[in-house]
């Protein structure tokens, strides 16, 4: 990619991709991919914009292609262009989608700790069950994302005799790698994050680099699709609808359980990393699943 330079220099290269965070990188490249498929070019112009949101108006989610926005717009900042997608008309032509074709955003179920005692109660001792087990457990108890999990690396946890202390070192909302720390406490029970990791550690071998791997000879990192998958198999192993969740449903279901044991909610957001109680709120699900239990008003709710 060139990014605007006189003249090309790998070293400033390397700074302006560490500028955003790897996941936004990947879908930017995959979001500029699909533009040129359709014949898109960068230089583009409004008319060629507003065109190609035209034509995936009824297919492509509005988020979707507000992502796609984005994409181009860095592609022409990148290059020191001019940014097409500013053009009033594609704002009104994003908004006329919306109109016609936007929907609210699927929520998926929050997995509740009762149901991560009982998935893990159905869970044996194979090096898969144990690796999936502590995803299960680090996402529900950290409150991580699938990108916090699957980024997570042994030289950021930090042992204790009672917890564990990890360090984030860049989440969604942490693009410049500020950090925060997310504590882990031992429990005395089946669902112990602390022994959790030990046994994992040991099984998988490594004391170092990625936490979460692939099983099998290439020994990579877990990527966010493989979470969801391990969420969903798991959840469907326990007798629970697999359609109705993901890798979100284990931070979900932190906030949620929190929430319904009438936990303060600066004391969630201290876990979660959330700066804004209304949008913590939002991750309070429980009167939207049936099944569920039936609450009209959660003590997080501001």
């Amino acid at each position: 990619m060139t990014l605007g330079l006189a003249r090309p220099d790998p070293l400033v290269e390397q700074y302006l991709r560490a500028s955003r965070a790897d996941n936004t990188l990947r879908a930017y490249e995959s979001d500029l991919r699909h533009f040129a498929a359709w014949g898109g070019t960068i230089p583009s112009t409004a008319d060629q914009i507003v065109r190609y949101l035209a034509h995936h108006g009824s297919t492509l989610k509005p988020s979707t292609l507000r992502r796609h926005l984005a994409a181009i717009a860095s592609a022409h900042s990148d290059m020191g262009l001019a940014d097409p997608t500013k053009a009033p008309i594609v704002a009104r032509v994003v908004q006329g989608i919306q109109r016609s074709h936007g929907n609210k955003p699927a929520k998926v179920a929050p997995l509740l700790i009762d149901d991560i005692s009982r998935i893990i109660a159905r869970m044996g001792t194979t090096p898969r069950d144990l690796r999936d087990r502590l995803v299960l457990l680090v996402g529900f108890f950290g409150a991580m994302r699938r990108s916090e999990i699957i980024d997570l690396d042994w030289a950021d946890v930090e042992w204790n005799q009672a917890k564990v202390k990890i360090v984030m070192r860049k989440s969604k909302t942490d693009q410049l790698g500020i950090g925060r720390e997310v504590v882990l406490q031992r429990r005395t029970d089946e669902l112990c994050p602390l022994h959790a990791l030990r046994t994992w550690r040991t099984a998988s071998g490594r004391q170092d680099g990625a936490v979460f791997i692939q099983l099998g000879k290439s020994r990579s990192r877990l990527d966010a699709r493989t979470v969801a998958r391990i969420v969903q198999s798991r959840a469907a192993k326990a007798g629970l609808d697999e359609l109705h969740y993901s890798g979100h449903s284990l931070r979900a279901g932190f906030v949620t359980t929190a929430a319904l044991a009438k936990f303060d909610a600066n004391v969630i957001a201290l876990q979660t990393g959330h700066r804004s109680l209304q949008t913590l709120s939002t991750y309070v699900r429980a009167v939207a699943f049936p099944g569920l239990p039936a609450q009209t008003t959660l003590p997080i709710c501001p």
